[in-house]
């Protein structure tokens, strides 16, 4: 039944997601639509019901039939509905639970905006750090000096690659491994780091192998930052058990 719970709360949060995620990048204020942006039509309740609404109109306004949300919406709803239900599942109903709903809230926000507009806003930086240092200093696991050094290591590993690769990486992608820094602490920032190449080498290969994006088209890293972070938050303890198990026999 918790399970269920937080299932379908992680929808209700991920429709507001999507809306910072279509707002955000055009300067547009964040709150939820209940008119159609076409006819200005009211919704009916059923409209605006998580995932459900989407399935029951296909997007798209009964009064005049414009689609008034892409498929984006219910992907967004239904991604952060089923990963609120992996941080359950990891951490339980405490503390690192609460932790991971937050950072995995943040973590779509910047995946989606990054791999649409190739932007990572500063606004939402600022907010993600900030949250991340008061989460940490309430839990107690991380302190301060740590989150010093661990944002001063991944922004200042990233800063260095783009550096000597003359913009491999971009200024957000900087300041972001540095906020993931703070969240993270030394030792996952680092496992983070490894598991974005890792990443980004795969989603690159996975893009040009399906023409989705060209040899010359820039690809975003957020998204591949975003997932090594998450893996590296919830099950960074086994894959480092793992990998030092391995390189042992």
């Amino acid at each position: 039944m918790l399970y269920l719970f937080y299932f379908i709360l992680g929808l209700v949060v991920g429709s507001f997601l999507y809306e910072c995620i279509d707002r955000l990048p055009k300067r547009q204020p964040i709150v939820l639509s209940h008119a159609c942006g076409h006819c200005h039509a009211r919704l009916q309740f059923w409209d605006l019901v998580p995932l459900l609404g989407y399935l029951k109109s296909h997007g798209r306004c009964r009064h005049c039939g414009i689609l008034v949300a892409p498929p984006r919406q219910p992907i967004v709803e239904l991604l952060t509905g089923l990963m609120f239900i992996l941080c359950l599942n990891t951490f339980g109903f405490s503390e690192y639970f609460f932790k991971s709903l937050v950072f995995t809230c943040f973590m779509i926000v910047i995946t989606f905006i990054d791999y649409e507009w190739h932007l990572i806003f500063n606004n939402v930086l600022v907010w993600l750090a900030g949250c991340g240092i008061v989460i940490n200093l309430y839990i107690g696991k991380i302190g301060l000096p740590e989150m010093f050094f661990a944002g001063l290591l991944g922004g200042g590993i990233f800063l260095l690659i783009a550096i000597i690769s003359k913009g491999g990486f971009g200024g957000g992608d900087v300041k972001f491994m540095a906020a993931l820094g703070i969240w993270l602490g030394l030792k996952y920032t680092l496992l983070a780091f490894f598991l974005t190449s890792f990443f980004g080498g795969l989603s690159a290969a996975v893009l040009l192998a399906l023409k989705i994006k060209g040899r010359k088209d820039n690809i975003a890293y957020g998204p591949s930052m975003a997932l090594a972070a998450f893996c590296a938050l919830l099950y960074g303890n086994e894959i480092i058990a793992w990998y030092a198990s391995y390189f042992s026999r």
